[in-house]
């Protein structure tokens, strides 16, 4: 009984089962080659043989092929019958399989306010060991983001306003290939923005668990709280804090007392107002930032300063 493995494939096991008669071997590994020195009338063997693709199978020219393996049995008996004699050869049909991978990034490093542009970068890899062809990349913008614009040297992108959405197509992807697309943004409200970018191809992708990439981003806001310093020296509220001021270099900051006159003031306030050489009380802040668009914000309230805690 001869069984070699078919072009391109390697055979890892074989394993035999017999009824009727004894076998010198009942596995094996690598092509099947066994001869069976006494083959009863009535007895029957059953062989189960399982073959590999070589991972240069997609630079062959068996890429994509059926694969075809045939099997021969010789005796040197005569045999009384020829019903059964001919080659058995059995062509399996080719999946192709591939393994697409997608990563998505923003700065982190850098704080950023409402209304400031800054970039998703995209970048899919195909870790496969065939050409990929047909991919597709999904990236559905949260309500809280407004497209600006994109850029990419593969294929074709485009955005839907409708839909909120940039569509990344790319004809083909080369095995070891990689891609990458820069989306530009804008956020319009604060908080943690949560975008997500999926990937697919034509061809079937049995690792699913990396066709989906997720980006955090803080967008972050001016945020006034506490409104309480106790400048003890303690390192715990011990100066006026404004977070998110950082985002907004160009500002202004008047502090008044409850008859209206001004105590403090600032230009490019630096997070640094204790109260210094003032009694406890209330105190009144107005703050002035520019936006990113040049348009000057005023946000006004009051600040409690505590001596003794």
């Amino acid at each position: 009984v001869v069984d070699y493995a078919p072009l391109g494939t390697t055979i890892t096991k074989w394993t035999a089962t017999a009824k009727g008669l004894t076998l010198p071997s009942a596995y094996g590994t690598g092509n099947l080659e066994q001869t069976i020195p006494l083959f009863p009338g009535e007895a029957e063997v059953n062989y189960e043989v399982t073959v590999k693709t070589s991972n240069g199978l997609t630079r062959s020219p068996y890429a994509g092929k059926p694969l075809v393996n045939t099997v021969t049995v010789t005796s040197s008996t005569a045999d009384l019958t020829t019903v059964g004699d001919n080659k058995t050869t059995q062509a399996l049909p080719a999946e192709i399989r591939n393994d697409l991978s997608i990563a998505k990034t923003s700065d982190k490093l850098t704080p950023t306010g409402i209304d400031t542009p800054y970039d998703y970068t995209i970048l899919v890899k195909n870790n496969g060991f065939f050409t990929s062809n047909e991919v597709v990349v999904k990236d559905i913008l949260p309500a809280e983001l407004a497209y600006i614009s994109h850029v990419t040297a593969a294929g074709s992108a485009n955005y839907s306003k409708e839909n909120n959405t940039v569509l990344w197509s790319i004809p083909t992807l080369q095995p070891g290939a990689v891609a990458i697309i820069i989306i530009k943004v804008k956020a319009i409200k604060p908080g943690v923005i949560s975008n997500t970018a999926t990937i697919l191809a034509k061809e079937l992708d049995p690792i699913m668990d990396n066709n989906t990439a997720t980006d955090l981003k803080e967008i972050f806001a001016l945020d006034t709280r506490p409104n309480v310093i106790t400048p003890n020296g303690d390192g715990k509220n011990d100066t006026w804090v404004v977070d998110g001021l950082e985002l907004y270099p160009e500002n202004t900051l008047a502090i008044y007392n409850r008859w209206g006159n001004e105590v403090y003031h600032s230009t490019g306030y630096k997070n640094d107002w204790s109260g210094n050489g003032l009694k406890e009380g209330t105190y009144y802040y107005l703050l002035k930032v520019k936006d990113p668009k040049g348009v000057w914000m005023v946000t006004k309230g009051y600040i409690t300063l505590l001596r003794n805690n």
